[in-house]
């Protein structure tokens, strides 16, 4: 083994540091994993680690979707034991079938040479797990699983500045921070990804680095951006964070939003909606966060709850860009002092539309984000059929518009200061007459209209109260949700 790579547990007896690496869920991908590592290394004769996203969101409780090796034995090699399908061969990446089960698997490589596309590269394969680790983008990126000893010992390695870095939850580059951008500038909105979804600092080192290469952002695909910036938009589930997190944050979009020309909308030149959103006073006795708060307490709300489908993305987008239009209507009420924002829910929907274009959202997805925004403010009323709807909405779901209205409503003002879930829930759907049941504090809740059970105004409660009561500060208004 590399001199500078160090073992960091024995999973079987689960010696960790500060017990960080313990999980139930790595356990069990460890019946599925371990059986093909050792398979793998007795016929090939050579070596194999799971790396990558997916051990590092096991080690951190989180969901895996695809599990990735990486190795020293080359396609022919592997072909001669298992049934191969080439998919990268530039790349050296194969997918492996190994009892009814498919992997992705990469040879250890160096990279070089970026160009803003990745088709340059020029790629040279490596025989050590540390040739191969040298070029990827964070420490935390590093680490790998394998077997080791006589017993075949699951074991995880990493590099001793990763086991530094994992034991103190920094963000790190891996090498030179200013050479990893260069080699692809992707790397600083992973970065930012990496950190809101584990919850890692990022030192002013990194910050001014990263600062300092912002412009080269503008040397990626709009697609390639635009991919990543959903995934950013969906590991927003806190707003209290490192305010450094929240500085990285900023300088990113604000970036994003240069890039966007609104003059179509807004009639000036240079505009900047996301910038002239940032610690904006909104003057509102609706309203005790700035605009920019708001939105992110929004975000986060919805980003921890149990929404099913398949296009949770789009409606995370749709919290992130719901207000944009604010500061170009707002107009103070001379009467009561305070600042209305008329027709902010149009304006916000065309410079969302103009946004989401520019990085080539789906035009689906497009019609979907604009569509919520535009509605967002309206009332959902029933018609003679008791069935909640507005004429405007016959093309979007009553309940993804009602779960954005809720969350947009409990993010105006401090959780606790509102009501209880249950007529909050009424007051935004707007319904009368309703009948209501609750049981063991929300097992259940029935609400009927005319007879009629609105399934999405039950499913409500369930997302959004588990999520209140983990915030509220008083013990009593936890008890009455």
């Amino acid at each position: 083994m590399d001199t500078n790579i160090i073992v960091v547990q024995n999973i079987e007896t689960e010696v960790s540091f500060e017990d960080t690496f313990k999980s139930s869920g790595l356990k069990k991908v460890l019946k599925e994993v371990i059986p093909f590592i050792q398979d793998f290394k007795s016929k090939t004769g050579k070596n194999i680690y799971l790396v990558g996203g997916a051990l590092r969101n096991l080690l951190n409780h989180r969901i895996v979707k695809d599990l990735d090796f990486a190795t020293n034995a080359s396609t022919e090699e592997i072909r001669e034991f298992y049934p191969v399908k080439e998919v990268g061969v530039h790349f050296g990446v194969n997918l492996v079938t190994f009892q009814d089960k498919t992997y992705e698997v990469a040879r250890f490589r160096t990279e070089s040479s970026f160009s803003n596309n990745r088709k340059d590269v020029k790629i040279e394969f490596a025989e050590t797990l540390l040739e191969d680790i040298k070029r990827r983008d964070f420490t935390i990126n590093t680490l790998a699983l394998t077997t080791m000893g006589k017993g075949d010992i699951p074991v995880i390695v990493c590099t001793k500045q990763a086991y530094s870095d994992i034991r103190t939850s920094i963000l790190r580059f891996q090498g030179d921070a200013a050479e990893r951008i260069q080699e692809d500038p992707l790397r600083i909105l992973r970065g930012l990804r990496i950190a809101l979804q584990n919850e890692l600092y990022v030192d002013d080192t990194i910050l001014l680095e990263i600062t300092s290469k912002i412009h080269t952002l503008d040397l990626l695909s709009k697609e390639r951006i635009y991919d990543e910036m959903t995934k950013i938009i969906k590991a927003i589930s806190d707003v209290r964070i490192h305010p450094n997190l929240i500085n990285l944050f900023e300088i990113v979009f604000i970036k994003l939003f240069s890039m966007v020309d609104f003059s179509s909308v807004l009639s000036r030149e240079k505009v900047n909606p996301y910038a002239d959103s940032l610690n904006y006073n909104q003057n509102s006795k609706y309203h005790s966060y700035t605009l920019d708060k708001h939105v992110l307490t929004a975000l986060s709300l919805y980003n921890v709850t149990r929404h099913d489908t398949t296009l949770r993305h789009a409606f995370s987008l749709a919290l992130f860009l719901h207000d944009l239009g604010k500061p170009y209507v707002a107009k103070e009420n001379k009467k009561t002092g305070f600042t209305n924002y008329i027709g902010h829910e149009k304006v916000s929907a065309e410079l969302a539309t103009l946004f989401l274009k520019h990085f080539r959202c789906p035009k689906k997805e497009i019609y979907i984000i604009t569509e919520l925004i535009r509605n967002h403010t309206k009332e959902l009323t029933k018609n003679e059929n008791n069935l909640i709807l507005s004429n405007s909405l016959k093309h979007i779901n009553i309940y993804d518009l009602s779960l954005l209205k809720l969350c947009d409503d409990y993010a105006k003002k401090p959780i606790g200061v509102t009501n209880s879930a249950v007529l909050r829930v009424n007051s935004i759907l707007r319904i009368d007459d309703t009948e209501k049941t609750i049981y063991n504090g929300f097992e259940k809740l029935k609400t009927s209209l005319g007879g009629k059970l609105i399934k999405s105004h039950k499913d409500l409660c369930f997302d959004i109260v588990p999520v209140l009561k983990e915030r509220l500060p008083d013990d009593k208004l936890k008890e009455a949700l």
